[in-house]
């Protein structure tokens, strides 16, 4: 009988998104089924940094409109390894969804939603991203700094652990707008993007309103985020002395932190 409890199978709108914790490497020639038919393609796949555990996302045009699903994975030989059966429609992969996930693999799994499956699936249209990214966006405490305000973001990176500046792109996605972007210069250490955002490019009621923000690099990150309340800098602390109580400062951060503030 299948392990239906390692198998999860969610929907955002029409893409299909299958959690798999296989716990060990995928069997060559398996057949993916929905519906006793056989998976649309292409199948976009993200491998986890847990050990046998595989994100898989597909677009399938009339998920919205069924009422049940029937998802098995079968081996070469057709025998079933693995199988998932809902009760009812398919609820959507969210962000609290990502708790259970390493840092490392959450990094991984919003770059899919955001940047590869736009790519891989022509058909999604920009309201379906920007939807995507309301449901996966992470909450960020912004610190006010002058006419800046600077964020750290989650970011884990498994391809390069060396401090470093980044060139990014910031993304403000509000519905009925057209999309606004900016190019920062941010610092990656340690699992966090720290990075400075003027705040003429955010606009007064963006955390009521509901807007959603997107820092992406050139091919290591693209992480969707919502504003929670930008906070005032602790009486009698700077950013610095903030940061060092919370255990992420470091002298390369401070000289970039220095050079940020030397630019106002």
């Amino acid at each position: 009988m299948a392990n239906t409890t390692s198998l999860n199978i969610y929907a955002n709108e029409q893409i299909l998104v299958i959690d798999w914790n296989y716990g060990q490497a995928i069997p060559e020639g398996i057949l993916l089924t929905l519906n006793d038919k056989g998976l649309p393609k292409p199948i976009q796949g993200v491998f986890l940094t847990e050990k046998g555990r595989y994100l898989m996302m597909t677009l399938v045009p009339d998920l919205p409109e069924l009422s049940k699903v029937k998802f098995e994975i079968r081996g070469r030989d057709a025998g079933l390894i693995d199988s998932f059966i809902s009760k009812g429609k398919l609820k959507p992969f969210l962000e609290k969804n990502l708790q259970n996930y390493s840092q490392e693999s959450v990094t991984k799994i919003l770059r899919a939603f955001v940047r590869k499956a736009p790519l891989a699936f022509k058909e999604i249209k920009t309201q379906l991203l920007r939807d995507l990214c309301k449901q996966l966006g992470i909450e960020v405490l912004g610190w006010k700094a002058g006419e800046e305000i600077y964020f750290n973001i989650p970011c884990a990176l498994t391809d390069n652990q060396k401090a470093e500046k980044k060139e990014i792109l910031i993304w403000r996605l509000v519905d009925g707008m057209a999309d606004s972007y900016e190019k920062l210069t941010a610092f990656w250490q340690d699992n966090r993007l720290h990075v400075f955002v003027p705040t003429s490019f955010i606009a007064d009621g963006d955390a009521q309103d509901g807007a959603v923000y997107v820092v992406e690099d050139a091919d290591s990150f693209a992480i969707p985020f919502k504003l929670g309340k930008a906070k005032k800098l602790p009486k009698g602390l700077n950013l610095e002395e903030t940061l060092a109580t919370q255990g992420m400062f470091s002298s390369q951060l401070k000289s970039f932190l220095n050079r940020t503030v030397k630019k106002k």
